[in-house]
Parts: structure tokens; C-alpha cells; sequence
């Protein structure tokens, strides 16, 4: 893999880690009482949907 390839490597492993850290504070948030967990559905179900999608492309760079 090239430098550019493991750099990109890198940087969607730190995507993966960022999108975890964003669901445990949007849920921190809803437990707490300070927004709705209605109002957070959706953004979570998008930060979930990266979180899945991005192995894959990890999967792809390390094949290529």
C-alpha cells in the first residue's frame, strides 16, 4: 500500500473512532435529559450508517 493509501487508511480508522465518540455523546445528551432522543434519531442513524460503511472501505484499501 502506498503512503497516500496508508494515510487514507489512517484517516478513515480515525473516522470510525470519531463516529463512535459522536454516538456516546449524543446518547450521553439524550440520557441526561438535554435534548430528545426523537430529535437525535436521525443524526444517530447516520453516524451509525458511516461507522458500518467505512471497514468496508478500509477492507478495499488493504486489497488494493
Amino acid at each position: 500500500m502506498s503512503r497516500s493509501g496508508n494515510e487514507f487508511y489512517n484517516k478513515l480508522s480515525i473516522l470510525v473512532e470519531e463516529g463512535d465518540e459522536t454516538l456516546f455523546w449524543l446518547e450521553l445528551l439524550a440520557k441526561a435529559g438535554l435534548v430528545l432522543m426523537k430529535q437525535l434519531e436521525k443524526i444517530m442513524h447516520e453516524a451509525v450508517e458511516i461507522i458500518k460503511i467505512t471497514p468496508t472501505a478500509r477492507k478495499n484499501i488493504q486489497t488494493n
